[in-house]
């Protein structure tokens, strides 16, 4: 399976624009996110696997900068994160090297509460790290974003402040939330979907949408893989033109 992702091209994207792009792995009942037995929201245990997170790894080796949420701080302050952002095999890191990229891509905070712990930023130090925040917010949370080297921005898209910072390609990992700010603000180009042949049943979940749409998003289905090894499916679709801004 390895590179199998690689030869996407999704380290540029089209005529100049930024490409951004999406990636979620999901029960066959829906289930992204579940409740890990302490409160936290965690992908499930029963269908997270090495050869998915290959593919993540991929994704994440041709983005220039990498899109989150704030709840991923607070967990990671909790040791509760999936990971820490990284690419962090040697070919990968080789394959960014060879193609002009940072060792790292940046990092894009979505919060409009800016409640990020600073500590939790320490690991990331050397990487360009920006909050994309909105209206009024707490002034000491902002001081202390600030005095940690973050760079605050507000009153823009996703794909409006790469266009101004010259981010070629964006790589959304954060959950249902950052996902509806991507498609309400036509911010999103491809969405990655890991199917898992497993069902898991309950009620405190989190599905790829949890708030309304003014109006429905088609996809178009570019490219499915069926993985045998691990029964689960590797879909790229791309969002129809008029789900886009």
């Amino acid at each position: 399976m390895r590179g199998s992702y690689l030869g996407l091209g999704l380290q540029h994207g089209a005529d100049g624009e930024p490409l951004i792009y999406a990636n979620f792995i999901s029960s066959l009942d829906g289930r992204i996110a579940v409740d890990d037995g302490s409160g936290e929201m965690a992908v499930p245990a029963a269908i997270a696997n090495p050869r998915d997170w290959r593919l993540y790894q991929e994704l994440a080796a041709q983005s220039s900068v990498m899109i989150t949420s704030a709840r991923y701080f607070r967990q990671l302050a909790r040791g509760k994160a999936q990971a820490l952002l990284p690419v962090d095999s040697d070919d990968l890191l080789a394959w960014r090297a060879a193609h002009g990229l940072s060792p790292q891509p940046d990092i894009l905070i979505l919060s409009r509460s800016l409640e990020i712990p600073p500590e939790a930023l320490a690991p990331f130090a050397g990487r360009n790290i920006t909050v994309l925040t909105g209206g009024q917010n707490d002034p000491q949370r902002r001081r202390r974003l600030l005095a940690a080297g973050v760079t605050l921005t507000a009153g823009t898209t996703v794909r409006q402040w790469m266009r101004d910072r010259h981010h070629a390609s964006g790589y959304a990992i954060a959950g249902c939330g950052v996902l509806h700010t991507l498609l309400t603000t036509g911010s999103l180009d491809r969405l990655f979907l890991t199917s898992h042949h497993t069902l898991l049943g309950g009620g405190h979940m989190e599905t790829l949408l949890r708030d309304p749409l003014s109006a429905p998003v088609r996809l178009q289905l570019r490219q499915l893989y069926l993985d045998q090894q691990e029964e689960q499916t590797f879909a790229d679709y791309t969002l129809q033109p008029q789900a886009n801004a």
